[in-house]
């Protein structure tokens, strides 16, 4: 009769964990990154990562920073009206994900710029990013490489 009882103890206590880490929240609950893929460039250029954000968590959520090994620096930048012409510029809050919001990375709008790429990025090819949270907290996606012929951005700042 031991161990029947050992073994309904034993349940319940590797329930009892489960309990308390369901019950723990970080800021990153719930982000998640659909679809992302970066612009083909050559070494030595700039390109831009893509993609949606997508917040299904309770608390707004802020990308404060992003970084990749396929470049000397990454920056979060938009792109907006300037004297009459688009222009790029760098977007040092961040990009803030309302809780249950998606937010659209895209050609002529929000995205995550590759500064200095450490090779070339061919169509095809994969390009992990690390986006980092305001509370510390990191998410990490992989960018598909994409022929963007019809995607006319200056990366020149």
């Amino acid at each position: 009769m031991r161990t029947p009882l050992r073994l309904v103890l034993s349940i319940l206590f590797a329930l009892s964990g489960l309990l308390v880490v369901a019950g723990c929240r970080t800021a990153s609950d719930g982000l998640t990154v659909d679809d992302p893929y970066v612009k083909a460039a050559a070494a030595g250029e700039m390109t831009s990562v893509f993609g949606r954000l997508v917040n299904s968590g309770p608390d707004d959520l802020t990308v404060v920073s992003a970084s990749s090994d396929a470049a000397e620096s990454v920056e979060l930048h938009e792109m907006v009206m300037a004297d009459g012409a688009m222009v790029m510029r760098e977007k040092p809050d961040g990009f803030v994900v309302p809780a249950g919001e998606t937010v659209e990375l895209e050609p002529g709008g929000l995205h995550v710029m590759l500064i200095g790429l450490s090779g070339d990025i061919e169509p095809g090819a994969q390009v992990t990013v690390t986006l980092t949270l305001s509370d510390g907290t990191e998410v990490e996606l992989t960018a598909q490489a994409r022929e963007m012929a019809n995607a006319q951005e200056s990366y020149h700042t």
